[in-house]
Parts: structure tokens; C-alpha cells; sequence
């Protein structure tokens, strides 16, 4: 992230991780997705504002060695961090400059992805200007670029509590007495009262927001200098400004109507066949929502909305969605639930569309091909799979997964790490996540999500995976591990030992499992 003084980002260092919305594979699905042709994750050119330690850069440079990864930010310490990550690394595909977005040198080119999380509210209005003129000028014709910024209206509401804190704390000049401060006011204010009113509901909110966020979040984003807000639609005017257009939301369902009363929704479809800025901002209004992750793209493309159905056969598809049926059936017309772990649901009684869904959610965190669901289908069904499903069942199979899609239970993927979803006789995980699991358990999978690993075990397991230990040499390395890091005769050692020898193998394996379910195990 970067800063309007640029030295809080060195004094003061801001956590940064892997943020999937960001990846160079959710925007080119949407763009795809919506009529553009965008550059393939396996070679493409992409530069991200604001990089810090390039936390959220170098997974992709790992799992795309083809491709170029700039990062460019005004603070030293950071950009110092991740070079030397990169060095430990010996990646050549990913460079990480200390530089103001506003001098950005001619030689650097133009890029297929423009990321700036976090940046766009927190710098001034001119930086704004120069953020987005630098979108328009250095993105390639079908390229996409991400940014979010604070929203309005829900930061109507985070304003109160903003500007109670910048008040309480305005004499203090230690940025974690700061926090610290500031959270023990907006703590204090929301248990002044014993009544539940609409101002002491949103007290207590933030309160416990702010207790649980980091503290170096809270010092640059609630207690930062700059911080400006706005509506979804002065965002888009703002670019429109710079030839820019709104393409989606980073995570599409957000731009779905599918939370809302039948009423609700179907004024908001109407509004967004209409006006789809319009349907957004509405949409913001109803959700009071504070944050907005948005994809833009250059304005002289004519973006097609609609989410043909056929489109979802030029994709690779991903679920977590489980039956909710203990014993799902497969047969026509009786309806079965599909549920995914952050609660997306849809229901469905087409034999095909069931047999897909659960195959995908068996292969999780691999990807099918649509032709490979048809023949899943073929196989799974077996008498079931009748001459209707055969003429019609290709598009009622399209047609319902593309709106799993838009429900959140369905992911649409263009690109493919080299994961797998078991673990093999000699496990590996990439050389990242070995080397961020010895650095502080903070891990990211080859689904760009971060993983906090805080069992000590399983980190010294991600450690040792790399690819020339198997079952017994694993258990046989854990084993040593507990001792150099409890010492050989401690109390906590020998409990440690107990519970390694008497619950595996089985326990071990259960691990691996997991981590593969994780996306952390590579071919």
C-alpha cells in the first residue's frame, strides 16, 4: 500500500497477503466472460500499485513462470523485504521497484493486469488523477484493471467512528499507543449506554471489528491522514473521466440480486438490463455497503452482460458445493440441495447438473472441463443418462451452471495451477510456502488464498514437503523437529512425541489430505 507519507509504510509496516480477488485469472474469466479477449494467465504482463513485500504478486510469479510481475511503492522497508524474498526464491520473472506511481518509467512497457488494492481512497485527489490516467495509458487494448477503494454509504457510518478515534488520539505520536487508544475509545463509547439504539448497534460493531483487526490496518486505514470515500457512481464518472469503463465486480456475485426479497430482485435485474451503474449503486444502498473491489477496462469495448450459457463451456469449472443429502439421489426431478462452504446454495432435480456438481465437489481443489462433467454425467447416471439428456442435456447443463456461477457455488476458471487434489507418496508443496511456513505460518495456496497455519506441526510439516520424504521419513523428520524446537527431555516434548507416535500414521495422512483440499500440494 501506499501512503501520502511514505515513511509510515517504513516505520510501521502494513501486513500484506494474497488476495484471490486480485488474481490475474478472476479478471481475465470476467472479461472473457463479458466479450473481451484477455491475455492468458500463463503469459501475460502485470503490474500492481502499492506492492509493499509483494505478498500478493510473488504466488503468481511461482505458479506462472512465463509470465512478468512488476510491483512498484514509495516505501523502502517493504520493497527491500520482498527483494529479498524474491532472492531466496531465485525467481527472474517478478521485479519489485520503489517508485511513485507517478513516475513510472516508459521502459516498463504496458501490462495485460493492473492491480491497486488499497490505494485509490487513502492518497490525494492529483495521485487519484495520476492513479487512473496510468490505467488508461499503460493497460493493453483487452486489458483489466483492479481497484478497490472505501464506499459510500456504509462509510457514513465507519466516518463516526473514524473521526472519534483521529480526535481521541490526534496528541499521540506512537502509532501502536495510537491503536491501542482508539480502540479503547470506540470500546468505551459503545458500553456507555445499557440500550440497544441504532447508534450504540453500530458502536458495538466497529468495536469488535477493530478488536479483531490487525493493528497495523487500523493505524493506516482508520487512523490514516486520507481517507475519501465515495459513491460507486462518482467512482465510475471519475474514470469514465480517463476513458475507462466499468467492466464487474472483481467477485461477481456481488453485483447479484440474489439475497433479496422476489419484489427486490426483480426491480434490480430490470434496472441492470437498463442501466447497469444505476443497478450498482442500488445495490449499494440496500447493502450499505463500505468496500469495492472494481474491474475496469477501456471504454471502447462493448461489453456483452447478458452470461450467455453457452460461455460456460469455454471455461474450466471449480466448486466446494456438497449435497446436502446424506444420500443424494440422482434420479429426474427429485430436487437435491448443493451448499458451499460460505453458504452459497442452489437446488437442483436435472440428474446431470446433480451428477457435476458432486463430481466437482469430489475433486475439489482440481477444475473439470464442461465436456469432462457431460462424460462424468454419461458414466455417474448410466441408465439414468436417457436420449433427452443426450439431445437437450448439454445446454439445461449449461444453462444451470452458469447460474451456479452468478449464485457463488460455481467458480469459472481460465487457467489451472499444477495442483493435485491427494496427496502422493512423496508430497510437495511449492517453495513458498515451505519458506512462508517457516517464516510466521501466514501461507499461500495455489488458489492465491492465505492460510494461517498456526499449529506448530503443521508448519514444520509444509517445511519438510518437499517432494523427497515419504510417509515414514515425514514422521521420522516431525519427530526431530518437537525435540529442536522443545528440547529432548522437556515435558512438552515428550506429550508432543506421545501424540506423533500414538495417532500416526493415520493422523499424518489426514494432514496431507487436508493440505491438499488446501490447494497446497503441486505435482
Amino acid at each position: 500500500m501506499v501512503a501520502a507519507k511514505s515513511d509510515a509504510y517504513d516505520n510501521f509496516s502494513y501486513l500484506n497477503y494474497a488476495y484471490p480477488q486480485t488474481h490475474p485469472d478472476r479478471m481475465g474469466s470476467l472479461a472473457h466472460l463479458f466479450g473481451m479477449d484477455p491475455a492468458p494467465v500463463d503469459n501475460c504482463r502485470v503490474l500492481e500499485l502499492g506492492c509493499g513485500d509483494g505478498a500478493n504478486l510473488l504466488p503468481l510469479a511461482v505458479i506462472a513462470p512465463e509470465s512478468e510481475f512488476v510491483g512498484i511503492d514509495r516505501a523502502k522497508t517493504p520493497i527491500a523485504n520482498g527483494q529479498a524474498m524474491i532472492q531466496v526464491l531465485e525467481l527472474t520473472n517478478i521485479k519489485l521497484l520503489e517508485l511513485d506511481l507517478t513516475a513510472l518509467p516508459d521502459a516498463l512497457g504496458q501490462f495485460d493486469y493492473i492491480i491497486a488494492h488499497g490505494l485509490y481512497s487513502w492518497i490525494p485527489a492529483q495521485i487519484r488523477d495520476a492513479m487512473l490516467a496510468l490505467c488508461r495509458s499503460r493497460l493493453n487494448p483487452h486489458g483489466v484493471a483492479y481497484i478497490s477503494y472505501n464506499a459510500y454509504p456504509g462509510c457514513h457510518l465507519r466516518a463516526i467512528v473514524r473521526d472519534a478515534m483521529r480526535f481521541h488520539t490526534s496528541a499521540i505520536n506512537d502509532p501502536r499507543e495510537r491503536v491501542a487508544q482508539g480502540r479503547s475509545l470506540i470500546k468505551w463509547l459503545a458500553e456507555a449506554h445499557s440500550d440497544d439504539s441504532p447508534y450504540q448497534v453500530v458502536l458495538k460493531e466497529f468495536s469488535e471489528h477493530l478488536q479483531n483487526k490487525n493493528e497495523a490496518a487500523v493505524f493506516h486505514d482508520d487512523l490514516a491522514d486520507i481517507n475519501s470515500p465515495v459513491y460507486f457512481h462518482e467512482f465510475i464518472t471519475h474514470a469514465g473521466q480517463h476513458g475507462l469503463q466499468f467492466l464487474s465486480e472483481a467477485v461477481y456475485f456481488d453485483s447479484t440480486e440474489y439475497n433479496f426479497r422476489p419484489a427486490v430482485a426483480e426491480a434490480l435485474r430490470e434496472l441492470g438490463r437498463q442501466t447497469p451503474i444505476s443497478k450498482e449503486q442500488y445495490l449499494d444502498l440496500i447493502e450499505g455497503r463500505t468496500f469495492r473491489q472494481t474491474l475496469l477496462c477501456h471504454h471502447e469495448h462493448k461489453l456483452d452482460r447478458s452470461l450467455r450459457p453457452e460461455l460456460v463451456k469455454d471455461f474450466l469449472l471449480r466448486s466446494q458445493a456438497r449435497p446436502v443429502s446424506s444420500e443424494i439421489n440422482l434420479e429426474a426431478n427429485v430436487v437435491e440441495k448443493f451448499e458451499s462452504p460460505h453458504r452459497a446454495a442452489i437446488s437442483t432435480g436435472f440428474p446431470l447438473v446433480k451428477a457435476a456438481l458432486l463430481h466437482l465437489g469430489e475433486i475439489y481443489p482440481s477444475s473439470a472441463s464442461f465436456e469432462g462433467l457431460m462424460e462424468v454425467g454419461r458414466q455417474r447416471l448410466g441408465r439414468l443418462f436417457n436420449t433427452e439428456d443426450a439431445a437437450g442435456g448439454q445446454d439445461k447443463l449449461a444453462e444451470v451452471l452458469m447460474k451456479a456461477y452468478a449464485a457463488n457455488v460455481v467458480e469459472l476458471h481460465l487457467h489451472e495451477p499444477k495442483l493435485i487434489n491427494g496427496p502422493s507418496e512423496s508430497p510437495r508443496a511449492s517453495a513458498l510456502a515451505r519458506l512462508q511456513a517457516q517464516k510466521d505460518g501466514l501461507c499461500t495456496s495455489l488458489l492465491h488464498d492465505t492460510i494461517k497455519f498456526e499449529d506448530f506441526l503443521a508448519r514444520q510439516l509444509i517445511i519438510l514437503l518437499d517432494g523427497t520424504h515419504d510417509r515414514e521419513a515425514l514422521r521420522q523428520e516431525l519427530l526431530k523437529s518437537v525435540e529442536a524446537n522443545t528440547g529432548p527431555n522437556s515435558k512438552e516434548a515428550a506429550e508432543q512425541k506421545a501424540e506423533l507416535l500414538q495417532r500416526s500414521p493415520d493422523k499424518l495422512e489426514q494432514k496431507l489430505v487436508e493440505l491438499a483440499k488446501l490447494a497446497f500440494l503441486i505435482e
